[in-house]
């Protein structure tokens, strides 16, 4: 996939918004999942630019049950990012609501999830 290697080469020169444009150019194909996986097992890639590029345009790949629970993770592991908003986005869609909530719900108090989720109740 060419828009797969041109957005790991941006990522590599330090092109954030290139990268990200890349991801959301490639989310529309069957094999951006796998792309999403990878991206989802570096933490160095997941910045608040990309998780929302991948929640913004990629959130049908979010329908997998192993993907959802990683990138909701990674989601609360990234201070910069806005957890709450862009959880509530995602339940919103009514293919995404059921996972998320079950997500959120059987996240333990001292995850990455659970912290932030006790953090919104302060």
């Amino acid at each position: 996939m060419a828009i797969r290697y041109r957005g790991e080469r941006a990522a590599a020169e330090g092109e954030i918004e290139s990268f990200c444009a890349c991801v959301r150019a490639a989310s529309g194909a069957a094999t951006a999942g796998e792309w999403f996986d990878s991206l989802l097992d570096d933490p160095n890639a997941c910045g608040p630019d990309l998780l929302a590029a991948m929640a913004g345009r990629g959130w049908r790949h979010l329908e997998h049950a192993e993907r959802l629970p990683r990138f909701l993770t990674r989601l609360a592991e990234t201070p910069q990012a806005d957890f709450a908003a862009v959880a509530r986005d995602l339940a919103v869609i009514p293919r995404l609501r059921l996972p998320v909530l079950m997500v959120l719900r059987e996240a333990a108090p001292d995850s990455a999830i659970g912290q932030r989720l006790a953090g919104l109740g302060h």
